[in-house]
């Protein structure tokens, strides 16, 4: 049961995919908020001192929770890509570069002294790039091919197929007369 939710292997559709990660979301934030209704309840802050145990108590259950939301997200996303028929060892690296390199420019431009309309469009197009994954992910269709043949010549093979002739009709005895069954069952309905 956990290698359905921790595991790599395997084929996910868009619906599993979508159903899974809503899920994996409204889990995530119960967790959180009953971690962080358990850190402050009975405590009232009143300075700083104060709120530094809790935030670390905090961040001491917390780091657990987004671990395994880290974990299981990689192994939604990497099922979903190998249903769309891409190769997740080489698309989810790449996409983590592409986030690094594009977040670490636009965010050294930003808290430069002199921000550049570069830094801001590479966070523009690191943004852009995240909702297009995501896109594909939810929308993109899944291919039928397990991996013996590829899709369109067995596709084309079954088209090339001749039709069978449709199957004769039997006939049913109603009163003595045989009246060719058209409809379903018994009583003709």
């Amino acid at each position: 049961m956990l290698e359905a939710v921790f595991g790599f292997h395997g084929r996910i559709n868009r619906l599993q995919y979508f159903l899974r990660s809503l899920t994996l979301g409204v889990v995530t934030s119960m967790v959180m908020i009953v971690l962080l209704a358990v850190t402050v309840v009975g405590r009232r802050p009143t300075d700083v001192a104060q709120i530094a145990p809790m935030l670390g108590t905090l961040a001491l259950f917390a780091l657990p929770v987004m671990i395994a939301n880290i974990w299981i997200g990689f192994s939604l996303q990497a099922r979903r890509f190998r249903d769309m028929g891409w190769e997740p060892l080489i698309v989810i690296p790449s996409w983590i570069a592409f986030d690094v390199v594009f977040e670490f420019i636009g965010f050294a431009g930003v808290l430069s002294r002199h921000p550049s309309a570069l830094s801001s469009l590479m966070l523009l197009l690191c943004g852009l790039g995240n909702i297009g994954l995501g896109g594909c992910l939810l929308f993109w269709p899944g291919s039928a091919d397990d991996g013996s043949t590829p899709a369109a010549p067995r596709k084309a093979a079954k088209l090339a197929q001749p039709m069978q002739p449709a199957p004769a009709m039997r006939t049913a005895p109603v009163w003595g007369v045989d009246i060719p069954r058209t409809s379903f069952g018994r009583r003709g309905l």
